[in-house]
């Protein structure tokens, strides 16, 4: 009689067990952002958008605070002009990132990728390295690209960036 106790008893310490550590693993995931996979997909927004001369879908990854900027649209053309043909391969070798928990959720996560190696249908190789926050509670207007950065093989440099001491945005392409 007593092994029957002892089985029914080790079967529930297992199912209570297994209870709590699925109830424990489950709850928290299920709102957290997943960086690396973030990272790729804007990696890739942002190649798609420059490789098919979309000024509308780059222009939606900027934050507002960039995006808002009287001279943008003007300035973004002519970021699509200096980025010249359609993304054959690309390497993202190295990601930045920052995260802040508050009373744990995620309130501010910042990235800073770099992609290299990107070679281009029009034989051009370029890299780009961005800014960018997925998430920012504090400051909703700087969710999104803050800064974006295109380098060419020839050594010119396009930049478009918000600059933190005055609060302003520029863009600029460098010799």
């Amino acid at each position: 009689m007593w092994k029957v106790w002892w089985l029914i008893i080790k079967k529930l310490i297992l199912f209570l067990t297994l209870s709590s550590v699925l109830l424990f693993c489950s709850g928290c995931e299920s709102e957290r952002i997943d960086i690396n996979s973030e990272t790729k997909n804007q990696c890739k927004q942002i190649l798609d958008y420059l490789s098919s001369n979309d000024s509308e879908g780059l222009k939606d990854l900027f934050c507002k605070t960039v995006s808002s900027e009287s001279d943008f649209d003007n300035q973004l053309s002519e970021a699509l002009e200096f980025f010249g043909g359609s993304v054959v391969s690309y390497d993202i070798r190295s990601t930045g990132a920052n995260e802040r928990i508050v009373d744990g959720k995620q309130s501010e996560i910042h990235i800073s990728p770099h992609i290299c190696d990107i070679k281009t249908d029009k034989d051009k190789t370029y890299s780009i390295r961005y800014y960018s926050y997925l998430i920012n509670v504090e400051e909703p207007d700087f969710q999104g690209l803050s800064e974006l950065s295109i380098e060419c093989e020839d050594g010119q440099i396009f930049v478009a960036s918000i600059d933190s001491i005055f609060r302003r945005s520029f863009i600029s392409i460098f010799p």
